[in-house]
């Protein structure tokens, strides 16, 4: 994890550093594309129970957002669970968020039939990781909702969803709203987009990234997530980038890899930060 205003002053921002610099031997399939052509892979999310916690004038015995329900792939099935839905079932009960699973999508198109207000996407045929500078084409498909509830301030009560994630890479975008936003560093160019309510935009960034290849369809990338300044700003009243927790996406044989953070030999690291904001529905519980 990183202070925040290392962030923001962009001390980490925008260096590719080869494991080689350490004295370790490059792997030799680093050279390659990566892709998901199997569909068989996971993005696991631990969050930071503090960041959220202290939004809204909160505390740690009192937050002021918290986890409150997570719905994996059955449980916030497209075809039966509107978004609607979701929002009114779990309660708002604060939960741990250390192992949050949502799982990657097939190609093709966009699955049909979907309830009101759900918008799972289809893994794009061209996603694929540069295994050697860590760019991206096409995007990725992912499963899953989660449900955030404030405890504190005005919106005391009220609950929010985001998910029907497209995990995509485009670092020309995200710093366009990087500096839109004042925040004087350099974006990766990762990013989790939220579909759910057809509100599509950046939710989560990624930094300082590393990367581990079996081969072409076996591979795990884990790093940081970043809040965006924008929607730190909904729930803090402060523009502000903020490393939120961590993530591990795997996939093929590294699918099911738990996001916390391990020291990797022989990879290759990102460093790097970026920022989008999402304005999330709320929903006033009755």
């Amino acid at each position: 994890m990183h202070d925040s205003t290392d962030l923001v002053r962009g001390r980490l921002g925008g260096f590719l550093i080869a494991a080689v610099a350490f004295g370790f031997a490059p792997n030799a399939a680093m050279a390659q594309m990566l892709t998901a052509a199997s569909a068989i892979g996971t993005f696991t999310i631990a969050f930071d129970r503090e960041p959220f916690a202290l939004m809204w004038g909160g505390t740690l015995s009192a937050p002021g957002v918290f986890h409150s329900h997570f719905f994996d792939t059955t449980a916030s099935n497209y075809l039966s669970q509107s978004g609607a839905a979701l929002l009114a079932t779990g309660g708002s009960q604060e939960h741990p968020a250390l192992s949050l699973r949502h799982e990657i999508t097939p190609t093709g198109l966009n699955p049909a039939g979907q309830a009101a207000s759900r918008y799972v996407q289809a893994t794009s045929a061209d996603f694929s990781v540069d295994a050697d500078t860590l760019a991206g084409t096409g995007h990725l498909g992912l499963t899953g909702v989660q449900k955030i509830s404030v405890g504190t301030g005005i919106w005391a009560g009220s609950s929010l969803v985001y998910g029907d994630y497209a995990l995509r890479y485009d670092p020309s975008a995200r710093q366009s709203i990087w500096n839109a936003n004042g925040v004087t560093a350099i974006a990766n160019g990762w990013f989790l987009e939220n579909h759910i309510y057809s509100i599509v935009a950046g939710v989560y960034d990624f930094a300082n990234l590393s990367l581990v290849v079996g081969d072409a369809d076996n591979w795990q990338m884990r790093g940081d997530l970043l809040i965006s300044p924008e929607n730190a700003y909904m729930l803090t009243g402060v523009a502000k980038v903020e490393d939120v927790g961590d993530f591990c996406l795997g996939v093929g044989s590294y699918a099911g890899c738990a996001a916390a953070p391990v020291p990797v030999l022989g990879a290759f690291v990102l460093f790097g930060t970026g920022l989008a904001g999402l304005m999330l529905k709320l929903k006033k519980n009755s």
